[in-house]
């Protein structure tokens, strides 16, 4: 009778590089299927604008504010930590918005 071996697949120790590139696509599934607590689904609004027209910006935020309860969140650049890469975090969280919404005015 010949001896059976088996052979297990090593997993990738969580630092290692292996890890690290399947965690942006497990990332991405998980947020495209988040939920809110009342089982709606998460929309997530980026607001581009100028800072003339930070006023403009607030007020949109006013206008969508009933809408927070159904898991609508609304992201601009004044959401970001001080110390934070302003390119990588204005990248990353248009990545992950489901709606752009640009402010235009003359200025």
């Amino acid at each position: 009778m010949a001896a059976r071996t088996r052979t297990r697949t090593a997993k990738a120790p969580p630092g290692s590089a292996a890890a690290k590139s399947r965690t942006p696509n497990a990332q991405a599934a998980a947020n495209a299927n988040a939920r809110t607590p009342t089982g709606k689904p998460e929309v997530r609004i980026f607001v581009s604008y100028s800072h003339v027209d930070a006023a403009a910006r607030a007020k949109l935020e006013t206008h969508l504010a009933p809408l927070i309860r159904d898991g609508v969140s609304t992201w601009f650049d004044g959401r970001m930590d001080p110390g934070d890469a302003l390119d990588a975090g204005i990248s990353r969280a248009l990545r992950q918005a489901h709606i752009l919404v640009a402010l235009l005015s003359p200025e």
